[in-house]
């Protein structure tokens, strides 16, 4: 390991891992290093408290010192040192609780060891309930902004999962928080009493302070009355905003923020009920099915009320003339507009409610309630006479909507998880499960159901999300799961191919999938009149992105099956052709320079040249067109960039053999034939590809180029 090459603070953080023992000798100078903890970047802060959390545990002295620290830095004015505060907070209490559950002293099996005397005078620190001597700094955090509150509550969640029986006291933590938005009274005139929910008509506390139970039993019970209450009420009447024009933008903004929290708790009630239809039996699950629906429509109808609010205040805001209430009230509203996009910001950026078996039986229940047969997935188009065609209820088709859409979030978030994410085994499980479901949702839409007239644009967008969700779908499983979520969407009919014996258990199913599923896709998407340019570059990244697994001569057989596509296809949509094209030149490598060429030649037709009058289209290549001439040369450039890079990079290595092993040929002594070196090897290489790519550019010299030449 070369230590020179890493950080000083993971230096620290190796030493204290290495050398614990030693290290304990040189508190008081960690002491002064935690000093600095207030002048320091929130991340760098952040880190030098995970360095030293494995010395916190034997020395009493520095654990106290880092808490002291930290109490001080939730005191000061600058949000980065309180969120930094904040992160050591809940770093100290995971850690204590992971200490205590691990038992054991991880550092006994270290390479430096403490003479008996030494642990003799080691103090076990991090004995004491962290959690209960830091709850009064926890409270002060959750006063502090937005950023801060989500850490604690982050933090909060871990907590339960790395000991279960933190749950109660979280909960009794957590209760005086949430009681001032979710309590009856409602008499006070502080702010927060302005943004509860008075509409629920009962107490979060009620049990509490009749001793009736614990906090956790509280939350629980509670949530079944918000349960009961979102299928008896009329929320239109709460969330509405009142008639009196004086007080509407007020009330409208009010009735956006309850409209949010109404859609949080919607989806922690559909996961809820979405997990206990996977255990019930058929006839409970008729009713938990017929709940689910509602609470669908519910979310549904709460996302347009606060569309429509926050686009008829943009309207009324923009309209009237300012008056002198409007300027003393200027800066109030900007501090308001302000704490919207941070709410919106941190809205985005948070973690799905859906765990993915929640989401697998939403599919479940769309593909039964649709009548999707399973067995209409084989890649075989089928007829869409509109007596074949499915009527679609307005109710499955906006389970469908909402299933697709909750799904894509999942898939996308699971991209950006940390591999030690808490979240990823509670949440997401195994995310390989959404793709049996999607791919029969996918054929489903593309057969064309029978919509109203509505619904079908909305219809063509389904589609679109569900090509986008098996796409992000592949793209988080290409390095590590492929052939298990491949294996999921290829049939036990499709698996039976002898031909492919002899080829790999991955490339096997890349191959499987590409022919009996994307490439009969594709081809049906570009037969429909009026498919979407979208849906075809879609599939077709699928295609590139799992082609390019394939060995050369498996990968050459889809590059020449999109060479046919551009030969016998007209396309005039910009993005659909120049998604072809690239199919074409990209999955035909190394022959990918000489299909650029004979594109080339025929572009040079469309375009024109100083001898010739442009054409409409290309004899060879309908894809290359009038409409499309200029995406396709884009393309073209694009490679001939790609393939310089590469050219200067052979040139560079070329240099390097030159100045080693300059004329050495390597002769065998035991035959009679001449060894070539790797280094000729590489320069015929270069010197067939720089001749190739010299005879495109010829092309581009001849070419019409009229302005400037945009890379779409």
């Amino acid at each position: 390991m070369h230590l020179a090459c890493i950080s000083p603070f993971r230096f620290l953080g190796y030493l204290v891992q290495r050398y614990p023992y030693p290290m304990l000798e040189h508190v008081a100078r960690l002491k002064d290093l935690l000093d600095y903890f207030t002048f320091m970047h929130e991340k760098t802060a952040t880190s030098i408290v995970n360095a030293l959390l494995p010395l916190l545990r034997f020395s009493r002295d520095l654990q106290d010192y880092t808490i002291l620290v930290v109490r001080k830095a939730m005191f000061r004015r600058e949000d980065n040192v309180r969120i930094a505060a904040t992160n050591a907070i809940i770093t100290l209490i995971l850690a204590e609780k992971k200490f205590t559950r691990d038992g054991s002293n991880s550092f006994l099996e270290s390479s430096s060891q403490a003479s008996s005397s030494q642990q003799a005078e080691i103090p076990r620190a991090l004995g004491t309930n962290l959690f209960q001597e830091l709850s009064g700094l926890l409270q002060r955090c959750l006063s502090q902004q937005a950023k801060v509150k989500e850490i604690v509550y982050q933090g909060l969640m871990k907590l339960v999962l790395v000991e279960p029986c933190m749950s109660g006291p979280v909960f009794d933590f957590l209760l005086p928080h949430f009681q001032r938005f979710f309590s009856e009274p409602h008499s006070k005139t502080d702010r927060p009493s302005e943004y509860s929910l008075a509409c629920f008509g009962f107490s979060l506390t009620e049990e509490i302070e009749a001793g009736n139970g614990l906090s956790g039993e509280s939350f629980s019970n509670s949530l079944l009355k918000i349960r009961s209450l979102l299928r008896t009420s009329n929320l239109e009447e709460i969330i509405a905003p009142s008639q009196d024009t004086s007080a509407r933008c007020l009330d409208a903004e009010k009735s956006s923020y309850v409209a949010s929290i109404f859609s949080g708790i919607i989806k922690a009630l559909l996961n809820v009920v979405a997990t206990q239809i996977e255990k019930a039996a058929d006839t409970r699950k008729v009713d938990l099915e017929k709940e689910l629906m509602e609470l669908v429509n519910l979310h549904n109808s709460l996302e347009k009320n606060v569309s429509i609010t926050k686009v008829s205040n943009g309207v009324k805001r923009g309209t009237p003339r300012a008056t002198s209430h409007d300027t003393a009230n200027k800066s109030e509203q900007e501090v308001k507009d302000c704490f919207c996009a941070r709410s919106l910001k941190l809205s985005h950026a948070s973690k799905p409610f859906f765990t993915t078996s929640s989401i697998y039986q939403l599919f479940l229940m769309a593909i039964r309630l649709c009548n999707i047969d399973g067995s209409n997935t084989n890649g075989v188009s089928q007829s869409r006479s509109p007596s074949s065609s499915i009527k679609v209820s307005v109710h499955c088709f906006e389970l469908v909507s909402f299933t697709l859409k909750v799904s894509l979030r999942q898939i996308i978030s699971f991209a950006s998880l940390e591999k030690d994410d808490p979240l990823k085994n509670l949440i997401y499980g195994d995310i390989k499960l959404l793709g049996g479901p999607l791919l029969q949702l996918i054929w489903f839409l593309k057969s064309g159901p029978k919509l109203e007239m509505d619904q079908k644009k909305k219809g063509g967008e389904l589609i679109l999300v569900a090509l986008t969700c098996l796409k992000e779908l592949i793209r988080v499983n290409l390095y590590t799961h492929l052939t298990e979520l491949l294996q999921d969407l290829v049939s036990s009919q499709d698996d039976d191919c002898r031909h492919l014996s002899e080829i790999d258990h991955c490339s096997k199913y890349v191959q499987l999938f590409l022919d009996k599923k994307l490439k009969p896709l594709l081809s049906e998407l570009i037969e429909l009149l009026l498919y979407r340019e979208s849906e075809v570059s879609v599939v077709s990244d699928m295609i590139l992105m799992i082609g390019n697994k394939l060995p050369s001569k498996l990968r050459n057989s889809h590059g020449a099956w999109a060479i046919d596509i551009c030969r016998s296809n007209t396309v005039k949509n910009l993005k659909a052709a120049k998604s072809l094209v690239s199919l074409a030149i990209y999955l035909s490598s190394p022959l990918d320079l000489i299909i650029s060429q004979k594109m080339a030649s025929e572009l040079v037709k469309v375009l024109g040249s100083e001898e010739s009058s442009p054409v409409e289209k290309s004899g060879n290549f309908p894809v290359i067109n009038h409409s499309t001439g200029s995406a396709i040369a884009s393309i073209l450039l694009e490679l001939i960039e790609s393939v310089l890079i590469d050219v200067d990079w052979v040139i560079t290595k070329l240099k390097g053999f030159s100045t080693t092993n300059h004329g050495r040929i390597g002769i065998d002594q035991h035959s009679n034939h001449v060894e070539r070196a790797p280094e000729i090897m590489l320069e015929e290489a270069l010197y067939s590809r720089s001749e190739a790519l010299v005879n495109l550019l010829s092309y581009f010299a001849q070419m019409s180029l009229k302005g400037t030449l945009h890379i779409y």
